[in-house]
């Protein structure tokens, strides 16, 4: 398993994984069990890399939340 740093709006995570897929996952699914979620605001796309959030640019991993949300996690959308 790899260190990952995932970022998306508020949520900034640091998660063991075995791929950028899922760090994801798991961050996403670890930080919505947590009390404060509500507070917990996500952007249009993650970002995700072994280097640190300062060093978050183009060469990171990054997927729409979308396809996070649809694909990775089969969560259903609330309207």
């Amino acid at each position: 398993m790899k260190k990952y740093y995932v970022r998306s709006g508020s949520l900034r995570i640091i998660i063991l994984a075995d791929d950028e897929k899922k760090a994801i996952m798991n961050g996403l699914e670890f930080a919505t069990g947590l009390e404060n979620r509500e507070d917990l605001e996500i952007d249009d796309h993650f970002c995700v890399n072994e280097q640190g959030f300062d060093s978050m640019d183009e060469d990171s991993f990054k997927m729409d939340t979308e396809e996070v949300i649809d694909i990775l996690l089969g969560w259903e959308w609330e309207e």
